[in-house]
């Protein structure tokens, strides 16, 4: 499977007085995972939402394989997204929510019992999603960003709510999409397991692109902690 190749260029997008992101450029390439860090604020959910034409950037594009996402065939199949702000129906099950997902994107009632038991869900399936913790909540929408059988998935901070296991179990995912091919870019900023999970880096702070590349050419011998803090001093919140 080939995934697309994400591409920032010169993006910015401001809020009134407000610089979100300013003049990001670079690009995400398929079959690594590629993480987007930075403290709160940093421009990541913005710069990710200019991607999936959930914001339109004040100048500058975020493109899919050269073009819009609105112009991507497919695009509800082809790009799994995973976000903060996907909202579930709590009255239907974890089943029913997924069906009219599935329904939306034009992808067969099948690949719902699939993807639920790649999220350790089938047993709780049936349940109302009104009754599920924040980590059930959080891997049910893992299973809505995989419906379609992605080539390419866009992750804001996946790992909020999950225990460690599931953490653990998450990497793993993500490092099984990446060596098929697929495109993988991760909001995060738990440093220690992104160290652990991605190939290449953006660092950002206060809408800036601090360091761009494959983690050890960005870390060198320091940790990403260490490279990161070193990148954001006295500018995080």
């Amino acid at each position: 499977m080939q995934g697309a190749t994400l591409r920032y260029d010169g993006l910015t997008k401001r809020y009134g007085d407000t610089v979100a992101v300013r003049d990001l450029t670079g690009d995400i390439r398929p079959g690594v995972v590629t993480g987007m860090l930075g403290p709160n604020g940093a421009g990541k959910s913005t710069a990710l939402k200019c991607l999936l034409g959930l914001a339109a950037p004040t100048s500058g594009t975020a493109t899919i394989d050269g073009v819009a996402y609105g112009a991507v065939a497919h695009a509800g199949r082809r790009i799994g997204t995973v976000l903060e702000t996907r909202g579930f129906h709590p009255g239907l099950s974890a089943v029913a929510n997924l069906r009219v997902i599935a329904a939306a994107i034009d992808v067969d009632d099948a690949n719902v019992a699939r993807v639920l038991e790649v999220v350790s869900l089938t047993g709780d399936a049936g349940r109302r999603v009104r009754g599920y913790s924040l980590g059930m909540r959080q891997r049910l929408a893992i299973a809505a960003g995989l419906l379609g059988d992605p080539d390419t998935l866009i992750l804001d901070e996946p790992a909020n709510g999950l225990d460690p296991h599931a953490i653990v179990w998450l990497r793993g995912l993500l490092r099984t999409l990446a060596a098929e091919g697929r495109t993988v870019l991760v909001s995060s900023h738990q440093l220690a397991e992104m160290e652990q999970t991605v190939d290449d880096v953006f660092i950002m702070d206060h809408g800036d692109l601090r360091a761009q590349g494959g983690l050890r050419e960005v870390c060198g011998s320091h940790s990403l902690e260490e490279t990161f803090l070193a990148l954001t001093e006295g500018t995080g919140r």
